[in-house]
C-alpha cells in the first residue's frame, strides 16, 4: 500500500461520493497481507477513521525520496511493456519522488536535484542532515 493505491482508491472515492465512514471499510479487501497484519494491530477508533488509517498504513510503508530517485533513475523497460506504458511508470515514479520532496516549483526541484546528486557523490554517512 503506497501513495498511487491510495491516489487511486480517493479518486475513486470522490467520483461515487463515499463518505468518509465508508471509506475505511472498503480499502480492507484490497490490503496485502503486509498491510492486513498492520490493521490487526490498530484500535477500532483508527479502523474507523479513514485519514487516520491511511497514515498508519503508510507510516509502516513509507519509502524515502531517495528510494524514489534511485527508482526512477535505474527503471527499466520491461520487454512485453510498451514505451507509452513505460513512460507512464517513469512519471508515476517522478510524482512520488517530487511529492515526497514537497516540489512545487521549478526552482526547488533543481535545488532537490542538485542536492540529491551531490549527495550521491559524498561518502557514506557524511551528509546526513542535507536536503531534509
Amino acid at each position: 500500500m503506497r501513495y498511487h493505491f491510495f491516489r487511486n482508491v480517493e479518486q475513486l472515492f470522490r467520483v461515487y461520493g463515499l463518505s468518509s465512514a465508508l471509506q475505511a471499510i472498503l480499502i480492507r479487501p484490497f490490503s496485502n497481507e503486509k498491510a492486513k497484519s498492520i490493521l490487526g494491530k490498530l484500535s477500532a477508533e483508527i479502523l474507523g477513521d479513514y485519514t487516520r488509517l491511511k497514515a498508519a498504513l503508510l507510516e509502516e510503508f513509507y519509502l524515502s525520496a531517495n528510494v524514489y530517485l534511485e527508482r526512477f533513475n535505474t527503471c527499466r523497460k520491461d520487454n512485453d511493456e510498451t514505451y507509452v506504458a513505460f513512460a507512464s511508470r517513469l512519471k508515476g515514479l517522478l510524482d512520488y519522488y517530487l511529492e515526497s520532496r514537497r516540489v512545487d516549483n521549478f526552482e526547488k526541484l533543481c535545488e532537490h536535484l542538485i542536492c540529491d546528486r551531490v549527495k550521491s557523490v559524498l561518502p557514506e554517512g557524511f551528509c546526513d542532515m542535507c536536503c531534509r
